[in-house]
């Protein structure tokens, strides 16, 4: 494949993957004014799953454009990017509103449900792994 055709194949594949999740999340935040919390809970959480499972389907050609390269920068970024921007917004959540304000314990919902599916991920990608070594 031609450096041009890779080029334009990534470019596509990106615009993709952040305009598709954009154009669910802005119809679905929308939708879920409309609704007062807590009422319709499995409604809301239902449709919310499947607007996270097609933004995510959104940026799989985006991944698969990528070479081994590419694909771990983004890995390591997101990890350690990721994790110590959210661990410095807790910081900064338990230091201005106390420990057991709703945003800090939101903060360390979000942070649990990460490493929890940092864990499932992981595991998986071991049995993976020692599965292609046997």
């Amino acid at each position: 494949m031609s450096q041009a055709n890779y080029s334009r194949r990534l470019r596509k594949t990106t615009l993709l993957a952040f305009l598709g999740p954009l154009a669910l999340a802005i119809p679905s935040g929308f939708l879920l004014r409309q609704v007062v919390p807590g009422e319709q809970f499995w409604l809301v959480f239902l449709a919310s799953l499947l607007v996270i499972g097609a933004a995510f389907w959104a940026c799989v050609p985006w991944w698969r454009t990528m070479d081994d390269m590419q694909k771990h920068g983004h890995m390591v970024s997101w990890y350690w990017g990721g994790m110590a921007g959210g661990m410095l917004v807790l910081a900064w959540l338990v230091a201005a509103l106390g420990l057991n304000s709703d945003q800090a314990l939101g903060a360390v919902a979000l942070i649990m449900g990460q490493t929890l599916g940092f864990l499932i991920f992981w595991a998986v990608w071991m049995l993976r792994q020692r599965g292609a070594g046997e």
